[in-house]
């Protein structure tokens, strides 16, 4: 994603500090040209906002790891598309040590949300479990166990977003600078064309389950 697009073509003015990096802009621009967060809402009324920096870092949440150190910026550039309102659920799960915080893309998009955010081997385990409880057991039991995975992707998907984009920021700290880049570039942002991937296969998988379906029944 390209944020230069965002910003009007009004004449330099006054620098100010951006509020989501910490990036130097034109008073004059709307968005921030490096990492995309609005320079026209009061952030400071927001108490997400206040504490960011472009170099800020925190310690990971889990407290069963090491305390491994973020960095705010990586975590932007890592999140990319909609990275705003992902840092704000992110601080305050940091601040009140919760794991629950509603998403509603991902309670109504699910699986498709998990690929969309590039959450490839996530979406494998929730789908294939999934799949398997939903035809191992009785009806409607098997409708409720679904419907409570859904609710549970609004609850934590937030959650684990946060703790996929840590450990993979995690991971690009052993990196030069632009081999961190391109490997956050390649896991992070977002990609709708793994949502069409994603459709095309769980429509042969399901096509494939019922033609071996139909080919048992009628050997026995």
């Amino acid at each position: 994603m390209n944020y230069e697009n965002l910003s009007n073509t009004a004449t330099p003015g006054a620098l100010k500090k951006c509020p989501g990096c910490g990036a130097e802009c034109d008073s004059k621009q709307n968005y921030c040209t490096a990492c995309g967060t609005s320079l026209n809402v009061d952030h400071e009324k927001s108490d997400a906002f206040q504490n960011w920096d472009q170099n800020q870092q925190y310690t990971t949440q889990n407290p069963n790891e090491a305390r491994l150190v973020v960095n705010e910026n990586d975590l932007a550039y890592f999140i990319c598309d909609n990275q705003v309102y992902y840092r704000n659920k992110f601080q305050k799960m940091r601040v009140t040590n919760s794991k629950i915080s509603w998403n509603w893309a991902a309670f109504l998009f699910g699986n498709c949300w998990l690929v969309y955010r590039k959450m490839y081997g996530i979406c494998a385990i929730v789908y294939s479990t999934n799949f398997v409880f939903s035809r191992l057991l009785p009806y409607p039991i098997n409708l409720v166990f679904s419907l409570a995975l859904w609710v549970c992707y609004g609850l934590f998907g937030n959650y684990v977003y946060m703790r996929h984009a840590e450990n993979e920021i995690i991971y690009g700290k052993t990196m030069d600078d632009n081999s961190k880049k391109y490997y956050y570039i390649k896991k992070g942002g977002t990609s709708g064309r793994s949502i069409a991937v994603y459709l095309l296969l769980e429509f042969l998988f399901g096509f494939l389950f019922a033609f071996m379906k139909n080919m048992v029944k009628a050997l026995i």
